[in-house]
């Protein structure tokens, strides 16, 4: 039975219009997906006409997997109405699918909000033109006035659309999606965007634009006076990249915000064996990579990116067959208006004993450079059960090896923090090794998860 009515639906669609489904292949795919929900959703496909048929598949298409599974023909058939309802043709359809039916704004679990949203702002429903801008400043007052703030929850999802509303409180995260949520519904498309790592430390700085006169506009939450300005985020945190989410992942806007140069990589210092790189920014004491970069080396070791004004970490290695890893961490420099190449910055693999990570442009202070033989630092927190338990594994190298400890462990020789921080200048977790060989580093490890015990020994013996 469920066979001929995939045949049926197939059949309309080919037949009623010009429909983005290539094959019934397509149509079969989102059926499986949905799983058990998939008999809900060829009866809500079976009852409906063929326009509205191809809108509800493209939703359908684009959905997660775990959506699918879930979403009830109340949803479908509301999201298809009021979409619809609130329509300016002239609109493309990429812009109306993409920012106005498409009902997800990020990871919030989908909510049947459109019908409860639409009744409480119908009084003041935009028109057209500048309509639409006032209608879009008063929703941002009306948040910053209605919408009380909520910590952000270390477990747990984002909450949906409609608890958000009908709770009154939200994250920041939050209240971009209640606000792009409330847009759609009255028609105006809308797109979160964000800077995962800004040029100035802070992660995750948010905003909307909104699309009014063929143009994509910033929205900043609680800060009415600044719409439609291009410079705010530059100004405010220091543009990195600009993400704008879609449907079908995100896309890169950097330039719009702030003047973005074209950084060239050739990394041809160690490839093909380095095939694995990332681009970081220091922010909230660690290093974070600028993952929707989609950093790939192409087949002579190229790539480029655009990038805003700032000082970025180029993290380049490997993981052998043990799953130990091999990384070489440089720094790099972007000033605007300057034609950047970064061409073999990563020094060929040295094959050191136990070596697993490489860390370039140190500083010996002369107390150190001045030692002979072999020296390992340990830097940790007295007061951190993970630095405790590392130490256990490295006292009884101090018959084998000079030890200096950083934190207050004794009775090792101490070496000053300031005297660590010339040697190692990024933020790393604790605990931290470093052996020294030659007056030279040839060893750091960090973290909680090592066992150090195996680590010192292969580099000693």
């Amino acid at each position: 039975m469920i066979r001929i009515l995939l045949n049926i639906i197939w059949i309309v669609l080919f037949f009623a219009c010009p429909c983005w489904l290539h094959s019934q292949s397509d149509l079969e795919d989102i059926l499986s997906r949905a799983g058990t929900n998939n008999s809900n959703l060829i009866k809500i496909l079976n009852s409906a006409d063929s326009i509205q048929t191809e809108r509800i598949l493209w939703l359908l298409s684009n959905l997660p997997d775990l959506d699918l599974l879930e979403i009830d023909s109340s949803i479908i058939y509301n999201n298809d109405y009021y979409s619809n309802s609130v329509r300016d043709y002239q609109l493309s359809d990429s812009i109306f699918l993409n920012y106005i039916y498409y009902l997800k704004i990020d990871q919030e679990p989908l909510s049947n909000y459109k019908p409860v949203i639409y009744k409480y702002f119908n009084t003041v429903c935009p028109g057209q033109g500048s309509d639409q801008v006032d209608f879009v400043e008063f929703i941002n007052k009306w948040l910053t006035d209605s919408i009380g703030g909520a910590p952000v929850e270390f477990y747990g999802p984002i909450r949906s659309v409609d608890q958000i509303f009908s709770q009154r409180t939200a994250t920041e995260r939050e209240k971009i999606i209640l606000y792009s949520a409330i847009m759609k519904t009255f028609g105006i498309p809308c797109r979160y965007v964000y800077i995962p790592v800004s040029t100035k430390g802070m992660v995750n700085f948010r905003w909307i634009e909104v699309y009014l006169d063929e143009d994509w506009i910033p929205v900043y939450l609680n800060q009415p006076d600044f719409t439609g300005n291009f410079n705010y985020p530059q100004d405010t945190v220091g543009v990195s990249i600009a993400v704008a989410l879609n449907p079908n992942g995100y896309e890169l806007i950097t330039e719009k915000y702030t003047a973005a140069t074209t950084v060239n990589f050739k990394l041809t210092n160690g490839f093909p064996h380095y095939q694995d790189f990332s681009i970081n920014l220091l922010g909230e004491g660690s290093l974070r990579p600028l993952d929707e970069l989609q950093t790939e080396l192409d087949s002579t070791g190229e790539y480029s990116c655009m990038l805003g004004e700032g000082e970025y970490f180029l993290i380049l290695g490997n993981r052998n067959e043990q799953g130990s890893s091999n990384v070489k961490i440089s720094s790099f420099t972007v000033y605007s208006g300057q034609k950047i190449l970064i061409e073999n910055e990563i020094p060929p693999e040295i094959p050191v004993t136990g070596m697993d990570t490489l860390v370039y442009e140190y500083f010996l202070p002369p107390e150190i450079d001045t030692m002979e033989g072999k020296i390992l630092i340990f830097r940790g927190d007295s007061d951190q059960e993970a630095s405790i338990r590392a130490w256990s594994q490295i006292q009884h190298y101090s018959s084998a090896v000079k030890l200096l400890t950083v934190g207050g462990f004794k009775p090792e020789e101490i070496l000053e923090i300031e005297e660590f921080n010339q040697i190692i200048h990024l933020e790393l977790p604790l605990p931290i090794i470093v052996g020294i060989d030659d007056h030279e580093i040839v060893l750091l490890h960090f973290g909680y998860n090592l066992n150090y015990d195996d680590i010192i020994s292969k580099w000693l013996f």
